[in-house]
């Protein structure tokens, strides 16, 4: 179901929420990383990540009871290719703010990654103040969690891959100790930053495992 929001500024930002069956259990709401990304995951001028998302969306629609919601960024897909200077963050809020006024006896799981994870331990306290999410999944995660992510007591799952090159080991270091009943992680061995399989060329996809770490992470979520 495709659906279009009003961004702060007027302009339109348009988004789209797959579900397998009519009543699912929550949203799985993605904020992709740094770069301009349609709502398929297909960041502008990277072919090789053409449709990042869709196996993403695929896997949690077929094997999870949550619907998928993704969209088309700034400069992509039918969203606005106007006034590119808003801040990413500033649609995200304004988009998240919508999507829980349309859909109100939904819970929302936030799923961001690399950048978009980032955003996630950087402005928790913003999608707190509008819903505290059901749970939250740091895919690419760099750093610790954040005090206030901690504080709220909502499971978070962080899965990050051996081969990062912004820092694999040390990622696990930071969350090595955090496995308990609401946090935890997985440690992909042969990934990369972006939990594809490490390779230099050719089309990328997000490996089996990682998929597989994220759907029954979803299936298992109170």
């Amino acid at each position: 179901m495709e659906i279009t929001f009003v961004a702060e500024d007027g302009e339109d930002l348009v988004g789209q929420i797959d579900y397998r069956e009519p009543e699912y259990q929550g949203i799985v709401f993605v904020i992709p990383g740094a770069f301009a990304t349609d709502r398929y995951g297909s960041p502008l001028g990277f072919p090789a990540l053409k449709n990042f998302y869709v196996p993403l969306k695929e896997k949690i629609i077929s094997q999870t009871n949550f619907a998928f919601f993704n969209y088309d960024r700034r400069k992509t897909g039918k969203s606005t290719h106007e006034n590119l200077s808003t801040p990413v963050e500033n649609d995200v809020f304004c988009i998240y703010r919508q999507i829980v006024n349309l859909f109100p006896n939904q819970q929302i799981v936030l799923l961001g990654q690399s950048y978009g994870a980032g955003t996630i331990k950087k402005y928790f306290r913003y999608f707190y103040e509008i819903q505290p999410p059901k749970g939250i999944l740091l895919l690419s995660s760099l750093g610790k969690l954040t005090d206030d992510i901690l504080e709220s007591q909502i499971p978070v799952h962080v899965i990050v891959g051996e081969n990062d090159d912004y820092g694999g080991m040390i990622i696990k270091e930071n969350f090595h100790g955090y496995n308990d009943s609401l946090i935890s992680y997985d440690y992909l061995e042969a990934t990369d930053h972006l939990l594809c399989k490490y390779q230099k060329t050719g089309m990328r996809s997000m490996s089996i495992l990682a998929l597989e770490s994220i759907a029954k992470w979803l299936k298992n979520l109170p």
